[in-house]
């Protein structure tokens, strides 16, 4: 008969345990958290998964509290219901909200960031109760300036016994790494464990795979190999001079900006007959003719798309901003395509991986094209799927379009195409990669640790860097001589998308602003001591000193150092930073580890269990695990089930017949 300890093991089927989730499982038994800062689009949900079940067998009533964004609590919620077995409540941030709070019994939260600050009598009631965490996870991934480490010490008043941290970009590029240290030191409540977080260096050696530092920072294969630069495919297109010429920008009477901002829907920035065509409520094929004969961008992504969808192996995303470009999409291009079956889905929230949803081991959702936002987050299988990322709306910041492009992870990344739109004009996607995007590029790179960077990867970055510092030095050598240049500063703030926050509005304020920025710029590129202040230097000079630079950042990992220079790290230093004495050794360590033993171990002993019909055997030992232990049990023994001995029924009828004896 199975005793509890090789039961429980079936927990962690269908699990990816790697050396790198392996290494995971040790780190955190062993330094008690885990600063997990691994490339966007990581398989940060199998690491969270893993947390959880250890956390849930090794505990009898586990306390275990999960912070991410609002919008992505839903996901993370059927990634560990469905993923683990483990039953997580959904906390909002209502005073009014029930919450489930019982101090003798297991206590297992998914709360949104938001709501820690909300007036929620959840986290007051377990300190008041004198309990401590058994694990926290905390989801960063998606921020862009760092983790808000404040808003944690803050409001999560008590302590844990495990801490996760989640985030690709954990400070800010003109922060150091001591609020991160204060928030470990803050949260964890062994205070030995928690002072080791001082012996850490965030630099360059972080990432190699090694067993010393509670650190991740790892990538997957293809950067081992050499392969750090992405597929990336332009598309060009162009309209005509005299039709922008003759066409009137929509403008905010109030402010003088534009009403839209992000340089990708012409029917959206200027005010164009065919825009009775645009606004009907569903469009058929005599619409969308008319409108690429007058959207030349449309034009070119349909004929892309046209490519893309001729195999069926092909599946699209197309990334937008604004819910009109979603909608204006959708319409052309569910009459582009009427007759092909579940074709198209919009999602403004998350993809759902739906294999288990309803626990019925069906695949639902095999639209060929997703139209959607970039708050989705990266936890589910899903996002991996996709051979084409099309960029029809680009994002104001640069680290967000760096999301874009690592959310669907490493495999088969040199194949999959991260599609870019460039318009000749100058004026449209072009303004948007070269003011906006390359204008804020020292905000990309993390200090201190490496990492990749894709409008690095763009065929014409020369070109576009160039044109957005040549740009800004006319701004600000005009700003600095003239006093009265209301209508410059007007637009500049609109082809910067400056946010309305940032106080230019004066000649001198805008002088110091573009000064400051451009000092940013040209430190991030090596250029502070070759260009003279308050001069405009000419292409033929500047362009080859950014190709120059980019030269150096081809088929590299990119960190800023101290000065905020960004220090290419390629060659022989890359491989010397991500290979050690010890780097082999401990690969095979993690995968003779008790978690990738134990699994191997119970999946024999369970295939032993139904080769010779002891079912009632299972229901024996089952029973006498923990409650919050036997429905991870379960849950993963059907799944193993239907895996592997193609038994087609749902989690329900296994149960049914489970309960009934008669498997």
């Amino acid at each position: 008969m199975l005793n509890t300890e090789e039961i429980k093991w079936i927990s962690y089927y269908g699990k990816d345990i790697s050396a790198i989730s392996c290494s995971f499982h040790e780190k955190l038994n062993k330094y008690g958290f885990c600063l997990v800062l691994d490339e966007y689009g990581s398989d940060k949900a199998t690491k969270a998964q893993i947390g959880i079940l250890d956390t849930v067998l090794e505990v009898q009533t586990p306390n275990i509290l999960l912070i991410c964004p609002r919008h992505l609590m839903h996901s993370w919620y059927r990634c560990v219901v469905t993923g683990n077995g483990v039953d997580f409540k959904m906390i909002s941030g209502s005073s009014k909200a029930i919450t489930y709070f019982n101090e003798k019994a297991s206590n297992t939260y998914i709360i949104a960031e938001e709501a820690l600050e909300a007036d929620n009598p959840l986290m007051q009631k377990f300190v008041d109760a004198g309990l401590t965490w058994d694990l926290v996870i905390i989801d960063a991934g998606l921020s862009t300036s760092g983790i808000k480490c404040g808003l944690y010490t803050e409001h999560l008043k008590a302590k844990t016994n495990k801490l996760v941290i989640l985030s690709p970009v954990p400070c800010g590029y003109h922060q150091s790494y001591d609020e991160i240290k204060s928030l470990v030191k803050a949260l964890l409540a062994d205070e030995n464990k928690a002072n080791a977080v001082d012996d850490i260096s965030f630099d360059e050696k972080s990432i190699c795979f090694n067993p010393y530092t509670p650190v991740m920072r790892y990538f997957d294969k293809s950067v081992y190999n050499g392969e750090v630069a992405r597929n990336v495919v332009m598309l060009e297109y162009e309209f005509p001079q005299d039709f922008i010429s003759n066409s009137r920008r929509l403008i905010d009477i109030k402010t003088g900006l534009p009403l839209y901002a992000q340089g990708g829907n012409v029917f959206e920035e200027y005010g164009l007959e065919a825009k009775k065509t645009y606004t009907k409520p569903s469009y058929n094929i005599a619409d969308v003719q008319e409108l690429r004969q007058v959207d030349k961008k449309l034009d070119c992504f349909l004929t892309k798309l046209d490519e893309v969808l001729k195999s069926s192996e092909n599946r699209a995303v197309v990334y937008c901003v604004t819910g009109s470009t979603i909608q204006y999409l959708k319409k052309v291009i569910s009459a582009l395509y009427p007759n092909i079956n579940g074709l198209l889905k919009i999602d403004r929230g998350d993809i759902f991986n739906t294999r288990y949803d309803n626990f019925t081991n069906d695949v639902r959702d095999n639209a060929r094209v997703v139209i959607t936002v970039d708050k989705i987050g990266s936890i589910n299988p899903q996002v991996k799927r996709f051979t084409h990322i099309f960029n029809y709306e680009l994002p104001d910041s640069p680290v967000i379009f760096e999301q874009r492009a690592a959310r669907h992870g490493g495999r088969n990344e040199q194949s999959r195409e991260f599609i870019v739109m460039c318009d000749k004009n100058n004026l449209f996607d072009a303004r948007m990669l070269s003011k906006v995007l390359f204008g804020k590029i020292y905000k990309s790179i993390v200090a201190g640790l490496p990492g990749r960077n894709v409008l690095f990867d763009l065929p014409n970055a020369a070109q576009l860097i160039t044109d957005a510092i040549r740009d800004l030095q006319y701004v600000c050598s005009y700003t600095g001589e003239v006093s009265n240049c209301h209508d410059l500063i007007t637009q500049f703030k609109g082809d910067y998308n400056i946010s309305p926050s940032i106080d230019i509005s004066s000649a001198t304020k805008t002088h110091e602003y573009t000064k400051l920025k451009l000092d940013k710029i040209y430190r991030a590129f090596g250029l502070e001591n070759r260009i003279k202040e308050n001069t405009s230097t000419e292409e033929k000079v500047l362009k080859p000193m950014i190709k120059e630079a980019l030269e150096r950042f081809s088929g590299a990992l990119l960190y800023l150092d101290d000065q905020q220079h960004i220090v290419a790290l390629g060659g022989t230093a890359l491989e010397e930073c991500l290979y050690s004495e010890q780097y082999n050794s401990y690969k095979e360590q993690c995968s003779t580890l008790d978690i990738s033993a134990g699994i191997k171990a119970a999946q024999k002993a369970f295939e032993n269990f139904i080769t010779d019909n002891k079912n009632a055997e299972l229901r024996l030992c089952v029973n006498m695990l923990p409650d919050t232990v036997k429905m991870p049990v379960l849950l993963n023994s059907w799944r193993y089930l239907t895996d592997n001995f193609m038994i087609q029924e749902t989690f329900r009828q296994f149960m049914k017949k489970y309960n009934e004896g008669v498997m």
